[in-house]
Protein backbone atom coordinates (compact mmCIF):
# COMPACT_ATOMS: atom_id res chain seq x y z
CA UNK A 1 0.00 0.00 0.00
CA UNK A 2 1.70 3.62 -0.95
CA UNK A 3 0.93 5.78 1.59
CA UNK A 4 2.75 9.09 2.78
CA UNK A 5 1.73 10.02 6.52
CA UNK A 6 2.92 6.83 7.91
CA UNK A 7 6.47 5.26 6.86
CA UNK A 8 6.63 1.82 8.76
CA UNK A 9 9.30 0.75 6.55
CA UNK A 10 11.46 3.67 7.95
CA UNK A 11 10.41 3.63 11.68
CA UNK A 12 11.10 -0.12 11.87
CA UNK A 13 14.61 0.94 10.43
CA UNK A 14 15.13 3.91 12.80
CA UNK A 15 14.16 1.59 15.98
CA UNK A 16 16.35 -0.75 14.70
CA UNK A 17 19.51 2.04 14.80
CA UNK A 18 18.59 3.35 17.87
CA UNK A 19 19.00 -0.10 19.59
CA UNK A 20 22.00 -1.17 17.42
CA UNK A 21 23.50 2.59 18.84
CA UNK A 22 22.76 2.03 22.08
CA UNK A 23 24.55 -1.40 21.90
CA UNK A 24 27.45 0.21 20.08
CA UNK A 25 27.75 3.26 23.18
CA UNK A 26 27.97 -0.11 25.30
CA UNK A 27 30.72 -1.78 23.89
CA UNK A 28 32.80 1.66 22.84
CA UNK A 29 32.34 2.47 26.47
CA UNK A 30 33.42 -0.78 27.83
CA UNK A 31 36.93 -1.12 25.87
CA UNK A 32 37.35 2.54 26.75
CA UNK A 33 37.07 1.91 30.11
CA UNK A 34 38.18 -1.88 30.58
CA UNK A 35 35.38 -2.54 32.64
CA UNK A 36 32.24 -4.44 31.69
CA UNK A 37 29.90 -2.79 34.32
CA UNK A 38 29.59 0.92 34.16
CA UNK A 39 26.54 1.25 36.19
CA UNK A 40 23.89 -0.75 37.41
CA UNK A 41 21.97 -1.23 34.32
CA UNK A 42 24.90 -3.52 32.62
CA UNK A 43 24.72 -6.08 35.54
CA UNK A 44 23.34 -5.44 38.78
CA UNK A 45 23.68 -8.64 40.40
CA UNK A 46 27.36 -8.69 38.93
CA UNK A 47 27.86 -5.10 40.39
CA UNK A 48 26.71 -6.11 43.50
CA UNK A 49 29.39 -9.22 43.77
CA UNK A 50 32.14 -6.95 42.18
CA UNK A 51 31.18 -4.23 44.60
CA UNK A 52 32.07 -6.99 47.84
CA UNK A 53 34.91 -8.08 46.01
CA UNK A 54 36.61 -4.99 45.64
CA UNK A 55 36.08 -4.10 49.54
CA UNK A 56 37.91 -7.51 49.74
CA UNK A 57 40.72 -6.89 47.30
CA UNK A 58 41.69 -3.64 49.25
CA UNK A 59 40.84 -4.47 52.78
CA UNK A 60 43.52 -7.19 52.26
CA UNK A 61 46.18 -5.13 50.49
CA UNK A 62 45.67 -2.71 53.91
CA UNK A 63 45.89 -5.98 55.63
CA UNK A 64 49.22 -7.19 53.88
CA UNK A 65 50.33 -3.94 54.60
CA UNK A 66 49.51 -3.77 58.08
CA UNK A 67 51.26 -7.60 58.55
CA UNK A 68 54.28 -6.15 57.16
CA UNK A 69 54.58 -3.44 59.81
CA UNK A 70 53.81 -5.39 62.19
CA UNK A 71 56.99 -7.84 61.28
CA UNK A 72 58.94 -4.76 61.10
CA UNK A 73 57.95 -3.85 64.50
CA UNK A 74 58.53 -6.93 65.98
CA UNK A 75 62.13 -7.30 64.29
CA UNK A 76 62.63 -3.73 65.89
CA UNK A 77 61.75 -5.32 69.57
CA UNK A 78 63.47 -8.78 68.58
CA UNK A 79 66.83 -6.15 67.26
CA UNK A 80 66.60 -4.67 70.91
CA UNK A 81 66.49 -7.71 72.80
CA UNK A 82 69.61 -8.74 71.10
CA UNK A 83 71.63 -6.41 72.60
CA UNK A 84 69.83 -6.50 75.73
CA UNK A 85 70.78 -10.03 75.97
CA UNK A 86 74.17 -9.64 74.91
CA UNK A 87 74.72 -7.02 77.92
CA UNK A 88 73.28 -9.61 80.25
CA UNK A 89 75.69 -12.43 79.09
CA UNK A 90 78.39 -10.11 79.84
CA UNK A 91 77.12 -9.13 83.13
CA UNK A 92 76.84 -13.22 83.70
CA UNK A 93 80.48 -12.92 82.59
CA UNK A 94 81.40 -10.37 85.38
CA UNK A 95 79.71 -11.81 88.17
CA UNK A 96 80.95 -15.29 87.74
CA UNK A 97 84.70 -13.55 87.40
CA UNK A 98 83.73 -11.51 90.66
CA UNK A 99 82.60 -14.87 92.96
CA UNK A 100 86.49 -16.18 93.48
CA UNK A 101 88.15 -15.08 95.85
CA UNK A 102 91.79 -13.91 93.87
CA UNK A 103 89.91 -10.67 93.00
CA UNK A 104 91.12 -8.03 95.73
CA UNK A 105 88.35 -5.02 96.87
CA UNK A 106 89.64 -2.76 94.08
CA UNK A 107 89.18 -5.41 91.63
CA UNK A 108 85.62 -5.65 92.58
CA UNK A 109 85.02 -1.71 92.00
CA UNK A 110 85.97 -2.26 88.81
CA UNK A 111 84.01 -5.09 87.85
CA UNK A 112 81.38 -2.86 89.07
CA UNK A 113 81.75 -0.66 87.71
CA UNK A 114 80.94 -1.94 84.38
CA UNK A 115 78.35 -3.91 85.53
CA UNK A 116 76.40 -0.81 86.71
CA UNK A 117 76.98 0.73 83.38
CA UNK A 118 75.70 -2.72 81.88
CA UNK A 119 72.46 -2.34 83.90
CA UNK A 120 72.18 1.39 82.81
CA UNK A 121 71.98 0.94 79.06
CA UNK A 122 69.84 -2.03 79.42
CA UNK A 123 67.35 0.46 81.15
CA UNK A 124 68.40 2.69 78.07
CA UNK A 125 67.51 0.77 75.44
CA UNK A 126 63.85 -0.06 77.02
CA UNK A 127 63.34 3.34 77.78
CA UNK A 128 64.75 4.70 74.58
CA UNK A 129 63.25 1.92 71.50
CA UNK A 130 60.58 3.20 69.18
CA UNK A 131 58.79 2.56 66.80
CA UNK A 132 56.51 5.17 64.58
CA UNK A 133 57.28 7.70 68.08
CA UNK A 134 56.15 4.96 70.33
CA UNK A 135 58.19 3.12 73.00
CA UNK A 136 57.80 -0.47 72.38
CA UNK A 137 59.60 -1.77 75.97
CA UNK A 138 58.61 -0.01 78.44
CA UNK A 139 55.62 -1.88 79.28
CA UNK A 140 53.38 0.82 77.66
CA UNK A 141 53.29 -0.13 73.99
CA UNK A 142 49.37 -1.04 73.11
CA UNK A 143 47.47 -2.12 75.91
CA UNK A 144 50.21 -2.26 78.57
CA UNK A 145 52.66 -4.04 76.66
CA UNK A 146 50.33 -6.34 74.16
CA UNK A 147 50.27 -5.22 70.61
CA UNK A 148 47.05 -5.85 68.38
CA UNK A 149 48.04 -5.94 64.64
CA UNK A 150 44.26 -6.08 62.38
CA UNK A 151 45.51 -8.98 59.72
CA UNK A 152 42.61 -9.08 58.09
CA UNK A 153 40.37 -8.07 55.77
CA UNK A 154 37.16 -8.51 58.30
CA UNK A 155 36.74 -7.28 61.97
CA UNK A 156 38.39 -9.10 64.90
CA UNK A 157 41.10 -10.76 62.22
CA UNK A 158 43.30 -9.43 64.65
CA UNK A 159 47.25 -11.21 66.35
CA UNK A 160 48.02 -9.95 69.45
CA UNK A 161 51.57 -10.02 70.82
CA UNK A 162 52.65 -9.62 74.18
CA UNK A 163 55.91 -7.18 73.87
CA UNK A 164 56.26 -7.35 78.12
CA UNK A 165 57.88 -4.30 79.52
CA UNK A 166 62.29 -4.31 79.76
CA UNK A 167 62.68 -1.73 82.00
CA UNK A 168 64.93 -3.46 84.97
CA UNK A 169 62.39 -2.39 87.63
CA UNK A 170 59.81 -4.36 86.30
CA UNK A 171 59.83 -6.82 88.33
CA UNK A 172 59.16 -4.39 91.63
CA UNK A 173 55.77 -3.65 89.90
CA UNK A 174 54.94 -6.03 88.30
CA UNK A 175 51.34 -6.27 90.29
CA UNK A 176 50.25 -3.45 88.25
CA UNK A 177 51.00 -4.33 84.65
CA UNK A 178 49.31 -8.02 85.10
CA UNK A 179 47.49 -9.45 81.98
CA UNK A 180 44.87 -12.11 81.01
CA UNK A 181 47.81 -14.61 82.11
CA UNK A 182 51.26 -13.22 83.80
CA UNK A 183 53.03 -10.36 85.01
CA UNK A 184 54.68 -8.59 81.75
CA UNK A 185 58.01 -8.26 82.93
CA UNK A 186 60.20 -10.33 80.89
CA UNK A 187 63.09 -10.63 83.32
CA UNK A 188 61.13 -12.61 85.94
CA UNK A 189 63.80 -11.38 89.20
CA UNK A 190 64.33 -7.78 90.18
CA UNK A 191 67.70 -6.79 88.89
CA UNK A 192 67.43 -3.29 89.83
CA UNK A 193 70.44 -2.39 92.48
CA UNK A 194 72.49 -6.02 92.20
CA UNK A 195 76.30 -5.01 92.73
CA UNK A 196 79.26 -7.06 92.79
CA UNK A 197 81.63 -5.30 95.42
CA UNK A 198 81.74 -8.44 96.82
CA UNK A 199 82.07 -12.03 96.28
CA UNK A 200 79.05 -12.99 97.92
CA UNK A 201 77.03 -9.80 95.81
CA UNK A 202 78.51 -11.29 92.60
CA UNK A 203 76.76 -14.65 93.70
CA UNK A 204 73.37 -12.89 94.80
CA UNK A 205 73.88 -11.38 90.89
CA UNK A 206 74.13 -14.65 89.56
CA UNK A 207 71.71 -16.08 90.23
CA UNK A 208 69.50 -13.18 89.75
CA UNK A 209 70.86 -12.85 85.91
CA UNK A 210 70.96 -16.45 85.15
CA UNK A 211 66.80 -16.19 85.88
CA UNK A 212 66.98 -12.55 83.67
CA UNK A 213 68.44 -14.72 80.66
CA UNK A 214 65.74 -17.18 81.02
CA UNK A 215 63.06 -14.74 81.02
CA UNK A 216 64.63 -12.40 78.01
CA UNK A 217 65.33 -15.88 75.87
CA UNK A 218 61.42 -16.83 76.69
CA UNK A 219 60.46 -13.41 75.61
CA UNK A 220 62.30 -13.20 72.73
CA UNK A 221 60.74 -17.08 71.15
CA UNK A 222 57.23 -15.59 71.65
CA UNK A 223 58.41 -12.82 69.41
CA UNK A 224 60.46 -14.75 66.88
CA UNK A 225 57.43 -17.07 66.96
CA UNK A 226 55.12 -14.12 66.04
CA UNK A 227 57.08 -13.34 63.16
CA UNK A 228 56.76 -16.38 61.50
CA UNK A 229 53.30 -16.47 62.43
CA UNK A 230 52.87 -12.79 60.53
CA UNK A 231 54.83 -13.71 57.63
CA UNK A 232 52.53 -17.01 57.27
CA UNK A 233 50.10 -14.67 57.37
CA UNK A 234 50.92 -12.05 55.21
CA UNK A 235 51.58 -15.16 52.56
CA UNK A 236 48.40 -16.17 52.99
CA UNK A 237 46.65 -12.70 52.59
CA UNK A 238 48.78 -12.54 48.98
CA UNK A 239 47.45 -15.44 47.78
CA UNK A 240 43.81 -14.32 49.09
CA UNK A 241 43.71 -11.29 47.44
CA UNK A 242 45.14 -12.71 44.12
CA UNK A 243 42.11 -15.27 44.10
CA UNK A 244 39.97 -12.45 45.02
CA UNK A 245 41.45 -9.93 41.62
CA UNK A 246 41.33 -12.98 39.80
CA UNK A 247 37.34 -13.61 40.97
CA UNK A 248 36.27 -9.94 40.44
CA UNK A 249 38.22 -9.75 37.22
CA UNK A 250 36.03 -12.34 35.21
CA UNK A 251 33.10 -10.56 36.34
CA UNK A 252 33.73 -7.21 36.06
CA UNK A 253 36.81 -6.02 33.87
CA UNK A 254 36.32 -6.21 29.85
CA UNK A 255 36.98 -9.23 27.36
CA UNK A 256 38.18 -7.34 24.84
CA UNK A 257 38.11 -10.35 22.00
CA UNK A 258 34.08 -10.35 22.68
CA UNK A 259 33.85 -7.08 22.79
CA UNK A 260 35.67 -5.94 19.99
CA UNK A 261 33.65 -8.17 18.05
CA UNK A 262 30.34 -6.80 19.04
CA UNK A 263 31.68 -3.36 18.02
CA UNK A 264 32.29 -4.78 14.64
CA UNK A 265 29.05 -6.58 14.11
CA UNK A 266 27.31 -3.50 15.31
CA UNK A 267 29.29 -0.82 12.92
CA UNK A 268 28.17 -3.15 10.40
CA UNK A 269 24.66 -3.00 11.51
CA UNK A 270 24.94 0.86 11.82
CA UNK A 271 25.50 1.10 8.48
CA UNK A 272 23.19 -1.46 7.03
CA UNK A 273 20.31 0.17 8.91
CA UNK A 274 21.40 3.89 7.85
CA UNK A 275 20.84 2.55 4.17
CA UNK A 276 18.10 0.94 5.07
CA UNK A 277 16.27 4.02 6.43
CA UNK A 278 17.16 6.31 3.43
CA UNK A 279 15.89 3.94 1.23
CA UNK A 280 12.71 3.59 3.40
CA UNK A 281 12.50 7.29 2.97
CA UNK A 282 12.54 7.22 -0.80
CA UNK A 283 9.60 4.76 -1.23
CA UNK A 284 7.37 7.69 -0.54
CA UNK A 285 8.93 9.29 -3.72
CA UNK A 286 7.16 6.62 -5.58
CA UNK A 287 3.67 8.44 -4.39
CA UNK A 288 4.53 10.92 -6.90
CA UNK A 289 4.33 9.01 -10.05
CA UNK A 290 0.85 8.40 -9.52
CA UNK A 291 -0.02 11.75 -9.93
CA UNK A 292 1.77 12.88 -12.72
Amino acid sequence: MAVINTNVAAQISANALAKNDRAMTVSMQRLATGTRINSASDDAAGLAVASKLTSQVRGLSQAVRNGNDAIAVLQTVDGAATEVSNMLQRMRELTVQGGTGTLSSTDLVALNTEFVALQTEIDRIATNTQWNGEALLDGTAGDFGNLTFQVGYEANQTITVNIGDWNLAAFTTAAAWITTSAANDVYGASIVGLTMTTAALSNTALAAIDVAIAGVDSQRSIVGSSINTLEFAVDSLSNAKQNAQAARSRIADTDYAAETTELARTQIIAQAATAMLSQANQQALSVMALLK
